[in-house]
């Protein structure tokens, strides 16, 4: 069985891959529009300056063109070149020489108007368009440092790994929690049955072994030898009867149950049938009172049946008096069915009757019956299947058992 440990991992393990692939995307995404934002912003700043001072008179001595710091904002380490057709430089607001890379695109540039040309140099980003003026094309290069949009990318990276981690401490907190709740009913089936079967399959498995060994090296007389066979014949009977109600409490736990209207007194007509078969020498008295038609309730006849079998059986098991098997409207709601199966036995004492639904639960009156604690432990189960109750009293006067189980009349 996975371990909560190993549950919570995987789910962690999941939750951060899905994490940190939406946060790769984020951040690509955002690096794609900070760059073409930016790039924005260089061709804009173009056209300014295209504007501003190709649209003076003398434009053959810009050069010794000035723009006042206050005039325009500019960007960290901003780069300004303007050529002519004839790839003179006409201005550059540094005062540098020529910068080779712009060399390189000139023509670039001036030969396809449309499509400004994108560079880069180190750190620094820039563009080279073409502005018209004049009849004439100018080649109008900016460039420059965004960090302004490198700062929001940095900040964005930095919550997106803090988020991440709060979300990794989440999952995580979260997985164990939801796995626990996941593999408790597990944790418990595997503890129950490994218990059961230490306490339960042990005994007949060396009462088998006990029996054969001896026969095998004493047993002369085949007499003798048929009480033996016989004896082990009906511890693996047992055995077998275990492994089969263990596989059955599995089943029920784990399996939906799909429910069709049933007939209720046909399945208590077959439980009846079954134990009477198992104890011919036990009186069963069936009645059914104060009902008007037959009594109908949604459920699995076959899983009702073993519910009220298993209850039956209990009865006989401690009463060698008659048990008796009532169906009739509860009296407690009357849009349920009850059936009332009270024995003549030795009774339960109060002290067992909270645990008696536990799959180990023996009560203090078994010492002369061979007792399993699964019976109960099923029909609890499949009676809570079918949206029923069960639960023990003492009759009015005090001896023996009284049971009832009642369901929901099919509407």
């Amino acid at each position: 069985m996975v371990s909560r440990k190993k549950l919570t991992l995987l789910f962690s393990g999941l939750v951060l891959v899905i994490q940190v692939t939406f946060s790769g995307f984020v951040f690509t995404l955002y690096s794609v529009y900070r760059k073409e934002e930016f790039y924005g912003q260089l061709q804009s700043r173009a056209r300014v300056y295209g504007r501003i001072l190709l649209g003076r008179p003398d434009v053959k001595h810009l050069r010794s063109a000035k723009i006042p710091p206050g005039d325009l904002l500019t960007l960290t380490d901003e780069q300004i070149s303007i050529y002519d057709q004839k790839k003179q430089l006409l201005f550059d607001n540094q005062n540098a020489e020529p910068n080779s890379i712009e060399q390189k695109l000139l023509t670039q540039v001036l030969s396809n108007p449309a499509v400004p040309v994108r560079f880069t140099q180190g750190e620094t980003e820039g563009i080279g368009t073409v502005f018209l003026h004049d009849n004439q094309r100018y080649a109008i290069f900016v460039a420059g440092s965004d960090e302004l949009g490198y700062a929001r990318r940095n900040n964005l990276l930095m919550l997106l790994v803090l988020g991440n981690v709060g979300g990794l401490v989440l999952a995580f907190l979260a997985g164990w929690f939801f796995s626990g709740r996941f593999l408790k009913p597990l944790a418990v089936l595997a503890n129950t049955v490994r218990r059961y079967s230490e306490a339960r399959l042990r005994t007949p498995l060396n009462h088998v072994l006990g029996t054969l060994e001896p026969s095998f090296y004493n047993d002369k007389e085949p007499e003798e030898m048929r009480r033996n066979l016989k004896s082990t014949i009906e511890e693996i009977q047992e055995i077998n009867h275990l492994t089969t109600n263990l596989l059955s409490l599995t089943k029920f736990i784990s399996e939906p149950l799909e429910l069709t209207p049933v007939r209720l007194d046909e399945c208590v007509i077959a439980a009846v049938g079954q134990v009477q078969q198992k104890y011919p020498d036990r009186t069963i008295e069936l009645t059914v009172e104060g009902l008007d038609d037959f009594p109908v309730v949604k459920g699995n006849e076959a899983l009702l049946t073993t519910a009220v079998a298993n209850v039956i059986e209990n009865a006989c098991k401690y009463s060698e008096d008659a048990v008796k098997v009532r169906i009739e409207f509860s009296s407690a709601n009357p849009s349920q069915y009850s059936i009332q199966i009270t024995d003549r036995g030795r009774g339960i004492a109060e002290a067992d009757i909270p645990p008696i639904f536990d799959p180990l639960a023996q009560g203090k009156n078994r010492e002369k019956v061979a007792v399993f604690g699964l019976g109960l432990a099923i029909t609890y189960q499949l009676v809570s299947l079918h949206r029923g109750q069960i639960y023990f009293q003492k009759p009015s006067d005090g001896i023996g058992t009284l049971v009832h189980i009642q369901f929901p009349a099919a509407r």
